[in-house]
């Protein structure tokens, strides 16, 4: 569902929503990273198709309020875990956090401060947009 999108708005403005859509959808309303058995991560490293276009990059780094960097050929990283996780399984490496200096960030994207205050001032309007729709979604996605 796109939110504040109208049939007015110019091409760009369209395209930015898709991807506020998508990034905030990624972001909310499961927990944060921090919500985990390891220790946050001050870097996120984002990987996939999405990761290959520097604006989506962008809108992650300002919705999270956390620097996302990117790798060579992101859409490949699942190729690249499995060949992770052999390489150690054959002792070609230690463990997997030895494998991270072969897999190098190719781009960082620092949040910009400004965007991060605006995104967090909407974040509760933004579930409960999310609670009110909860059963709309389930519905959409064919689920009782």
């Amino acid at each position: 569902v796109f939110r504040v999108l109208t049939l007015a708005c110019a091409t760009g403005n369209k395209s930015r929503t898709f991807m506020l859509t998508v990034v905030t959808d990624w972001s909310s309303p499961r927990p944060p990273p921090e919500v985990s058995i390891t220790p946050p991560s001050e870097v996120i490293r984002f990987v996939g198709g999405g990761a290959q276009a520097p604006l989506t990059c962008q809108i992650l780094a300002d919705v999270l309020g956390r620097k996302v960097e990117t790798v060579d050929s992101p859409q490949n990283a699942g190729s690249v875990g499995a060949a992770a996780v052999m390489a150690v399984g054959l002792g070609i490496f230690e463990d997997l956090q030895e494998t991270k200096a072969s897999v190098p960030a190719v781009a960082m994207y620092e949040p910009r401060k400004e965007n991060t205050a605006v995104y967090d001032s909407l974040f509760e309007t933004f579930k409960d947009l999310y609670k009110c729709n909860k059963k709309n979604f389930h519905k959409l996605n064919g689920e009782s």
